[in-house]
């Protein structure tokens, strides 16, 4: 049997030249592979260890084997750039993305209202704000707590929001610890004055839309007060835009801003009585308008059947006044001492209506609300009416809670709306009622939970 010579080549590039390294065993001279050859055919066996250095010009490297040497030197350097040289040019140019960190937000409402800020119909609101998720407990203690803002009732945007207290400062004040807060609206100019737990007396900036605190001040400025204030809370209107103050001594003081006049007990009861030529103070001639209440047969209650008074008064917006309905309609105000009523007459028919009020009125118009039945879902009832007792428009809407008192903007009637506690979160909303055509529109009202994203906050 005759033996075949074949040439022996580098497996690796193919090269015929090599080194003979005995045993069967050869290194090529082109690629530096060792490789060796068994007894039937040429078996590879790379190795990429050699036992000498060598060096190899390039230039005596063929293409294909510099196309691999590159490979095997460039994929490493490409790698190792993109580990560690382009995280940082990243960094440097690439903006970083928002935290989106959900936030969620429980708005215990405190008080909240509905004012007029520069013509504008616009809620001021304080609640007690606490964050369930979204901040550590340091962050949580410095934001939680008693926050105060103003919302467009038209938009639905918050124009603004200011932290009057943290959690912990409104603890140690004890201030807002209890829901109960009174509102007084004085005009000329267009003012208005908060009252918050019967001991503190805030002043709300419409212009600015800042809620300033004039307890303090008017402790400072009022002698008879420098024992401090046991007691604070507006007055009835038909007593006079003013406050009733008792300070720590139980001593009793009748407070009135526009005029900063502070009245004794026995001072407030004799300036009552003087009529309006006795009285030295500015003075105004109003129109009042007045529900007259009488049950329906049967003792229905409710207050079934109902009639419009129009009564004209003279009015000191900075001192005592006394007018009450019942001397209207029994006319027992002719013979009161002071009287200030003018001839009031009723205005209208008598009409059916249960759990009445009258929630605005000027020299040309008033809105009424009532129910037109006695039950659990009766419907709201708006009524506009003219000067003369005519009505302009009447409207419904169904069963829910309403605000006791209305803002008018100039083209608008604006309140609150509130559902039963049973609903969802109790939502409110604004109701927006046009005077012109008595259309009735929603608006979003106050929310008390909700989520917001960091960008949002």
């Amino acid at each position: 049997m005759s033996t075949e010579i074949k040439p022996i080549k580098c497996p690796q590039c193919g090269s015929e030249k090599h080194d003979d390294l005995g045993d069967k065993r050869f290194r090529c001279r082109s690629c530096g592979t060792e490789f060796f050859l068994d007894d039937d055919d040429i078996t590879i066996h790379i190795n990429h260890h050699f036992d000498a250095p060598r060096s190899t010009s390039f230039d005596s490297l063929r293409p294909d084997v510099l196309k691999k040497v590159a490979l095997i030197v460039g994929i490493p350097l490409v790698v190792l750039f993109l580990i560690i040289i382009m995280p940082i040019f990243e960094s440097r140019h690439i903006p970083k993305v928002a935290n989106k960190t959900a936030i969620e937000v429980d708005d215990n409402i405190l008080f909240n209202t509905i004012i007029l800020c520069k013509n504008k119909a616009t809620c001021f609101y304080i609640v007690n704000r606490s964050y369930n998720e979204g901040y550590d407990e340091e962050e949580r203690d410095a934001k939680e707590g008693i926050y105060y803002g103003f919302k467009d009732c038209e938009t639905g945007k918050v124009l603004v929001e200011h932290q009057l207290a943290t959690r912990k400062d409104a603890n140690k004040r004890e201030i807002f610890s209890s829901p109960s807060s009174s509102m007084l609206q004085l005009s000329s100019p267009n003012r208005y004055l908060i009252t918050f737990d019967n001991q503190w007396l805030y002043e709300v900036n419409t212009d600015k839309l800042l809620l300033n605190d004039l307890t303090l001040t008017l402790i400072q400025e009022k002698k008879a007060l420098t024992t401090g204030i046991a007691r604070i809370s507006p007055l009835n209107y038909n007593e006079g835009k003013g406050l009733l103050i008792v300070n720590n001594l139980s001593e009793k003081y009748y407070y009135f801003p526009q005029s900063n006049r502070l009245y004794t007990e026995e001072a407030f009861t004799y300036a009552q009585r003087l009529n309006e030529n006795e009285l030295e103070g500015k003075k105004e001639k109003q129109v009042l308008f007045m529900l007259e209440h009488k049950e329906n047969e049967g003792g229905q209650v409710g207050n079934g059947n109902l009639r419009l008074w129009r009564v004209p008064i003279t009015y000191f917006p900075g001192d005592p006044n006394e007018f009450y309905d019942f001397w209207v309609f029994d006319g027992f105000y002719k013979s009161r001492p002071g009287n200030r009523i003018h001839n009031p007459q009723p205005i209208g028919n008598w009409f059916i209506g249960f759990n009445a009020i009258i929630m605005y009125y000027n020299s040309h118009f008033l809105l009424l609300k009532y129910n037109p039945i006695m039950g659990e879902n009766a419907n709201v009832v708006f009524q506009l009416r003219d000067n003369s007792g005519g009505i302009i428009w009447t409207k419904a809407i169904p069963h829910c809670q309403v605000s006791a008192y209305a803002v008018y903007d100039g083209k608008a009637l604006w309140l609150s709306q509130y559902n039963w506690e049973k609903d969802s979160d109790a939502e409110s909303r604004f109701v927006r009622l046009d005077i012109y055509e008595g259309t009735v529109t929603m608006r979003e009202g106050l929310r008390t939970n909700y989520t917001l994203t960091d960008a949002e906050e």
